[in-house]
């Protein structure tokens, strides 16, 4: 049988080499049973990581500054998964974190969640279990054996149906922003997952990535009013949901000032670091607009600062006030992730579509 990673490898040649997969039980599913298939590995067959070990931003010059991270701060302590490694594993477990969580990354369908891994009264640890939901990574938890389907933010079979995902607030930047943003932070070393570090030079699912190829296996729902594999921060505010394509921001550093379901938000967006994140904007019973302060529009992601229009206080990427009379607060992040359209589209069919 051909692994997806090997598929994906040798994409244009091997695409028929997933064919052979045994097709999963579906009994006990919650919904969408029509599109949970098998991905061509067994069970674990990608092997996720489970307490990484940790190196110096310094230790970390392997991974180059363009290359993609998941970025997440814990406690005060910031840490980058790269997307370089996530490729071959798809979870990372910390389950003697101090905040026990989980990073999971699905390549098929560019989306990374982090949540909490204390769920149910104990701590879960979770692996991949070789099914996918639309092309998308259905993890189990090794506790209960119940299934998660990553972008269902939930679990969808076992003993745990219908718990929810509690979500961390994380970031997908470029590696040199991110180092750029948090100096101090740790990035995930190579030894981590139990292979060379040579195993990680290889460059996995680049051709994949090219935003009018259809996704590897097919869908049940196509919504074509982007190409499938446009990168878009999809966004969850007051029983809605919204995309915001990353080309959004092809004009340079901005803001979007927006709404969803009469929910006031910012998107701040940089094209250069591929970042996008969403924050609700109500400060004290007060709504912000925000725009981007003159002199900032390029150099250095930590120099780049916003203004709000009602107070005159400026803000940093990240949300938080750094003077004025706001100064000290916090933008609170929206629940919000990175996928593709295709991927966003299918799991939030009612999606709203930021069209400028």
């Amino acid at each position: 049988m051909v692994s997806r990673i090997t598929v994906l490898i040798f994409l244009t040649l091997a695409l028929s080499g997933c064919s052979n997969s045994t097709e999963p039980s579906l009994d006990g599913w919650n919904q969408l049973p029509d599109a949970i298939i098998s991905g061509g590995v067994p069970k674990d067959g990608i092997p996720a990581i489970n307490n990484p070990i940790w190196d110096t931003a310094a230790e970390g010059d392997w991974l180059n500054n363009d290359f993609l991270v998941v970025g997440v701060v814990i406690d005060g302590q910031a840490f980058a998964y790269p997307h370089k490694m996530m490729d071959q594993h798809e979870i990372a477990n910390e389950p003697t974190s101090t905040t026990p969580y989980t990073v999971s990354f699905c390549p098929l369908t560019g989306s990374s969640i982090v949540f909490k891994s204390t769920i149910g009264g104990g701590v879960k640890t979770f692996g991949v279990s070789g099914l996918l939901m639309q092309n998308n990574l259905i993890m189990f938890d090794r506790q209960t054996d119940s299934n998660w389907p990553q972008l269902r933010l939930q679990a969808d079979r076992g003993s745990l149906i219908n718990t929810q995902l509690e979500l961390i607030e994380h970031t997908e930047i470029e590696w040199g922003a991110w180092k750029d943003l948090h100096p101090g932070t740790f990035i995930m070393n190579r030894n981590s997952g139990g292979r060379a570090p040579s195993a990680y030079d290889a460059i996995f699912y680049n051709g994949y990535r090219v935003p009018e190829k259809e996704p590897l296996f097919p869908m049940n729902f196509n919504d074509t009013r982007l190409l499938p594999k446009i990168r878009v921060l999809g966004v969850f505010a007051g029983g809605g949901t919204k995309a915001y394509p990353m080309f959004s921001f092809d004009g340079g550093r901005a803001v979007i000032n927006d709404q969803i379901s009469g929910v006031p938000i910012a998107v701040f967006g940089d094209p250069d670091s591929r970042m996008m994140r969403a924050f609700f904007t109500e400060v004290d019973g007060q709504t912000l607009t925000f725009k981007l302060m003159a002199g900032t529009e390029t150099g250095s992601l930590s120099k780049v600062k916003f203004i709000d229009d009602e107070t005159g206080s400026t803000w940093n990427i990240e949300g938080k006030a750094i003077s004025g009379s706001l100064s000290g607060e916090k933008l609170s992040q929206s629940k919000s992730y990175v996928a593709y359209w295709f991927a966003w589209s299918a799991f939030n069919r009612d999606t709203e579509l930021w069209e400028g």
